[in-house]
């Protein structure tokens, strides 16, 4: 019995010392499709910037002109766009969250007396927009990683998270001395990050994850060779890993995700990333684009391309 007891004390004890830590590391490469992108005709199509949920939903802004931007609606990828409401921003990024949900992440507009960032959303399809308090000593306007979750900028080593939708935010800093790259939420509790070490083109990069919801992390092993991560996207418990990897000379575009939190990863090799994607289920992705946008079905894989002709 003694002994019995010693070796489930010592299996407990190894268990908690790294028994469950994860490394990342290819357990298996995908090779990746991204269609070549032909921007529509179409003159009606928003200028500049556009944010669809899916083939067929999305949103759109103008240049900023006068101090207002005219924000427009989609319902049948692109074809035709529905005027809804001039909004006073500067330069900023519409969020697609649905086909009544809409977040524009902006700065205000040029000689206005506010001088912060701003975050405004709409509920009704982008007719009315609401204000959502941002916090001290925010820096730029935010990033939208989920329909509740805004991430934005405190200095070059802490974000400032909200899971809330904006009513109570908190500093996240993975590191004291590397700057935080990118940051997302897996659940909850776990959380992964990026830092950078060194010159931003030739620096290392190290992922970090949380299981106390960002408060304490510890570093990820990285058996990839010539991983440079640089973007962290997150839905219904997937992780993507967005990079690049350079290996004998050459680099090429990567996503590397996880459906396990960690413990088993793809690589998938790309031509190139496609700017501004992200990720609304384990399985679709959308990416925009000047004159069309992409859409993906099969976790980041194989992008196609849309636009109306």
């Amino acid at each position: 019995m003694r002994r019995i007891a010693l070796a489930a004390a010592v299996g407990l004890l190894l268990a908690g010392c790294g028994g469950d830590e994860r490394t990342l590391r290819i357990d298996r490469t995908l090779p990746g499709r991204v269609d070549e992108p032909r921007p529509t005709p179409n003159p009606d199509w928003p200028e500049a910037e556009t944010s669809f949920c899916d083939r067929r939903v999305g949103f759109g802004r103008s240049q900023p002109t006068g101090g207002f931007s005219l924000v427009s609606a989609t319902m049948d990828g692109g074809r035709t766009w529905a005027q809804r409401a001039r909004v006073q921003v500067g330069a900023g990024t519409l969020t697609c969250l649905s086909r009544n949900d809409v977040v524009l992440s902006a700065y205000p507009p040029p000689g206005s007396a506010g001088s912060g960032p701003l975050l405004l959303r709409s509920a009704d399809g982008g007719r009315r927009w609401t204000a959502i308090a941002m916090p001290v000593g925010a820096s730029s306007p935010p990033a939208v990683a989920g329909p509740e979750t805004y991430l934005v900028t405190q200095t070059a080593t802490s974000w400032l998270a909200t899971r809330n939708g904006g009513r109570s935010w908190r500093r996240i800093a993975p590191s004291r001395r590397d700057p935080l790259e990118a940051l997302t939420f897996l659940s909850p509790e776990v959380a992964y990050a990026v830092t950078s070490h060194g010159e931003p083109e030739t620096g290392t990069t190290t992922l970090l994850r949380s299981e106390d919801a960002a408060r304490s992390w510890t570093p990820v092993l990285n058996r990839i060779d010539g991983l440079r991560m640089h973007a962290l996207t997150s839905a219904d418990g997937m992780l993507w890993v967005h990079g690049l990897r350079c290996t004998g000379g050459s680099c090429r575009s990567v996503l590397v995700r996880t459906d396990d939190d960690g413990r088993h990863w793809d690589l998938i090799e790309l031509p190139e990333l496609p700017a501004d994607l992200r990720f609304t289920s384990t399985t679709r992705g959308v990416a925009s684009a000047p004159g069309g946008f992409y859409v993906r079905r099969d976790g980041g894989v194989t992008w196609t391309w849309h636009a109306p002709r």
